[in-house]
């Protein structure tokens, strides 16, 4: 299991040992590994995107929320991100393949497609505002 470098090899082969095993249901087992890994991960991981912190990547100073001035105030310098979007669309692509081949639960295809639905809206067709999109001038 270590000596796999991606997660995306250690599922495929999980699960076609699973569909070797006579002993083994490989949908129940495609199953398990979303509703116990997969899914908790985005989730987790949606959520944390949420309510994340923003850093300075020089001198390592953490915000709660970005500063008015956009960047950092202690040394001015650009501010960056905790959790990035890679980290949350990690595991919907696998996901979704695994939706596609196994005939899993309506539920578990019904959370994924929620998971990734709340993806998109998150991070599709995002318009970049600044305070003065808000200020009244006249």
């Amino acid at each position: 299991y270590k000596t796999l470098e991606s997660m995306a090899q250690k599922i495929a082969l999980q699960l076609a040992l699973a569909r070797k095993l006579r002993g083994v249901d490989e949908v129940d087992v495609a199953a398990k590994v979303i509703n116990t890994h997969l899914l908790p991960d985005i989730m987790g991981n949606l959520s944390a995107f949420s309510r994340q912190e923003v850093r300075c990547p020089s001198c390592n100073a953490k915000y709660r929320r970005v500063p008015l001035c956009g960047k950092c105030t202690k040394c001015g310098k650009n501010l960056t991100l905790t959790v990035h979007k890679g980290s949350v669309k990690k595991y919907l692509d696998i996901s979704k393949e695994i939706m596609d081949n196994y005939e899993i639960p309506m539920y578990l295809k019904q959370c994924i497609m929620v998971a990734e639905a709340s993806i998109d809206s998150l991070f599709e067709n995002v318009k970049i505002r600044t305070l003065a999109d808000f200020m009244e001038v006249k």
